[in-house]
């Protein structure tokens, strides 16, 4: 064989090489070893380039090995590397799958012991064969031979092969289905070069297929660039998301710990708007000592998401008490030394936490500013869910025609007789159901929408009242103070009274206790008014907290 022919019949191992060696440094360069699928991928990139040198340089040593004695050597050491690592393939090949569908932690140890057993055998029968030639030898003219064991080493990279299918089939719904399909793609692209190489040894694809294979999973399973901060190096909403996306769909058990900063506008106002990103920054620093990197989420600006799955033991089961311990320490930010308001939101799932918007709105959800503990967990976080459930229903019924109107009887506490019935709202929502008035009301008075929801409660119960009274002939309805310190409001009350035939001495307005810590010149003159427009007031809820009697 002349040098030419050695030259075409090495160029796809040497493509293969310069094709792995180039992806190993990019995923060095890139610093994506931070996942244990990161690692194992970086190893079969190893493997494989490994591989193509070791086979291209045994292709040159063998055309010199009957006048060579280096070339002999060099043949013999390469062919035993080269089969030695590429007989391993096909199993590393298999845990890098097992973890890509995150599926690795959950695999029982005796199940992975088993499942080493064929790799061990292999692997023991290249160990040996300069002794026992049972996988390849070479003869006296040094040319190569296949053993009578070689076929071995096919059925256990088919047996790997095969698991590998199964695993991506069964587990496919924890994949995007745009990366599953890239996988499926590049997985029969590996297969194909090994059939053929294993049919007809002269067509040397098998490597060649192996590094177009691992380049395409760089670019579609490995690059998580899009999925990490520039700012933090921690991963984004959209990574977390993906990887909440998987434990549901697998049922995968897990904690999730979300640490929110309460006090970033004070910050920015104290420290300047450099301490926005600064203060992250050090948090991100610090949260990244104690847990693996990519279990931390960065969901918003000022707050970071920490996933604990179940069974793994690189995860601390005492991040709570380290990140509490950690925080009731002063930071370092500049030359000044700042206490930062947090709290921890914690909760499981599956089970507390039915689905990634859930772990999501542990990260939006608006904290009331009544809450002061530093942890909220179990019926505190049941709360905050139902909040966050409330307020998507009130955004329906706003948006739409979700209130519904109904009365409340009110009976003299002298005769026990009905004198008169409240005009209350509720809302008929299409995910939740009915929702009473008092559990919405709490919800909009820290969305500010009181007044929105007062107005349609007074035009409902105006329009109903006019069409059909109430049993007793006399309405009450809750007159909040973010709708009478409108503009016009007292306008609208009037055309309203008119429109439907109103008596307005049959109607009470109730005003709540809260309003008397407002404007009370603007109380005062308000009520003047609905007086001399015949309406009767109450005042709803005295003695709840805070009561003028000069009012």
């Amino acid at each position: 064989m002349n040098k030419m022919d050695i030259w075409y019949e090495s160029s796809y191992n040497t493509a293969a090489a310069l094709i792995c060696l180039s992806a190993l440094f990019y995923t060095f360069l890139q610093g994506r070893t931070r996942k244990p699928q990161n690692r194992y991928f970086a190893l079969i990139v190893g493997d494989i380039a490994l591989n193509a040198i070791c086979a291209t340089a045994g292709l040159y040593a063998e055309a010199a090995s009957s006048y060579s004695e280096a070339a002999r050597i060099v043949l013999y050491v390469t062919q035993y590397l080269y089969f030695l690592t590429h007989t391993a393939l096909g199993f590393i090949f298999f845990i890098y799958t097992l973890h890509l569908c995150d599926v690795a932690v959950d695999t029982p140890p005796k199940n992975l012991i088993i499942l080493c057993i064929p790799a061990i055998i292999t692997e023991l029968l290249v160990l040996l064969n300069p002794v026992l030639h049972l996988v390849y030898y070479y003869d006296s003219d040094y040319s190569f031979h296949r053993g009578p064991m070689e076929w071995l080493l096919y059925v256990m990279a088919v047996f790997y092969a095969a698991h590998c299918a199964g695993i991506l089939i069964r587990y496919r719904h924890t994949l995007v289905r745009d990366r599953w399909a890239a996988v499926i793609c590049f997985y029969v692209l590996t297969m194909t070069g090994m059939l053929v190489q294993m049919v007809a040894r002269h067509v040397r694809l098998e490597l060649f297929c192996e590094s177009l294979a691992v380049l395409g999973l760089m670019f579609t399973m490995e690059d998580d660039d899009h999925l990490r901060e520039r700012v933090t190096s921690v991963y984004n909403r959209n990574a977390l998301v993906m990887d909440l996306f998987r434990y549901f769909a697998r049922g995968r058990k897990f904690c999730a710990i979300c640490l929110r900063l309460r006090d970033a506008a004070s910050l920015q106002r104290l420290l300047g708007t450099d301490a926005v990103e600064t203060v992250p920054v050090m948090v991100a620093a610090f949260l990244k000592q104690i847990h693996p990197v990519y279990y931390i989420y960065r969901s918003s600006s000022s707050s970071f998401v920490l996933i604990i799955p179940e069974g793994d033991r690189r995860c601390r089961n005492d991040l709570e008490e380290v990140i509490l311990d950690r925080f009731s320490r002063s930071f370092m930010v500049g030359k000044s030394e700042v206490d930062l308001t947090y709290c921890l939101l914690e909760a499981s799932g599956p089970g507390e936490l039915t689905n990634a918007a859930d772990v999501l709105l542990m990260a939006d959800i608006q904290l009331p500013a009544s809450v002061s503990s530093h942890v909220l967990k179990g019926d505190d976080m049941h709360f905050l869910f139902r909040a966050a459930q409330v307020e998507g229903a009130l955004h329906r019924a706003l948006s739409g025609d979700g209130f519904k109107l109904e009365y409340v009887p009110i009976y003299s506490t002298k005769d026990h007789t009905l004198w008169s019935e409240e005009a209350r709202l509720y809302i008929d929502d299409e995910e939740l159901g009915r929702v009473s008035q008092d559990e919405f009301m709490s919800v909009a008075q820290d969305l500010s929408t009181t007044a929105d929801i007062g107005a349609i409660l007074l035009e409902k119960s105006l329009k109903r009242f006019g069409v059909e009274k109430t049993a007793a002939g006399r309405m009450s309805v809750d007159l909040y103070s973010a709708l009478w310190q409108r503009e016009r409001f007292v306008e609208t009350l009037s055309r309203g009274i008119k429109e439907y035939s109103i008596d307005a001495s049959r109607v009470s307005l109730e005003i709540s206790e809260p309003a008397l810590r407002g404007d009370l010149s603007l109380l005062r003159h308000m009520t003047s008014i609905l007086k001399e427009m015949g309406f009767s007031l109450t005042l709803d809820g005295y003695g709840a907290g805070y009561a003028d009697m000069r009012t």
